[in-house]
């Protein structure tokens, strides 16, 4: 898999475009740098022809593991700029993804945890594997 922090795989064939979250040492915890490229990788599509369908996944053991909890620790002005950041970018892919005529499918395994459940619960439809966890997990760091 690539380095880059969010790839997308296009299948010109069926339509497919297969959006994966590459911070797999980090169980894909988004932190900033990665919210700009699910923005970029979400604009990219905006205009790809022949697109029909958009899937969701996360690279390694996990969908996603919510925030980078580490971008957010020291002062609460550090914590609110990472915030801030994070959904500055997050927010208009999800708008972005919703607004395009294509299903949004995202597939998890392992934990979808805070953003991550948010970003699972953005898809038109989720397939889970069995084991899969879902958690809100914002009450564990003091977040609504």
């Amino acid at each position: 898999m690539s380095d880059s922090l969010v790839t997308t795989e296009f299948d010109a064939d069926t339509g497919i475009a297969t959006m994966t979250f590459n911070r797999p040492a980090a169980l894909n915890a988004i932190s900033v740098p990665m919210a700009e490229a699910f923005l970029a990788e979400a604009q990219a599509l905006k205009d790809r022809s022949g697109l029909r369908c958009i899937v969701l996944t996360g690279s390694g053991r996990a969908f996603m593991a919510g925030g980078d909890i580490a971008s957010m620790t020291g002062s609460p002005e550090k914590a609110g700029k990472a915030v801030s950041a994070i959904l500055g970018a997050v927010n208009p892919a999800i708008l972005l993804l919703r607004s395009m005529d294509a299903p949004v499918i995202a597939v998890v395994k392992g934990v979808a945890a805070g953003a991550g459940l948010s970003l699972a619960l953005m898809a038109d439809l989720v397939i889970a594997q069995e084991d899969t966890k879902f958690l809100l997990a914002y009450n564990g760091i003091g977040a609504i």
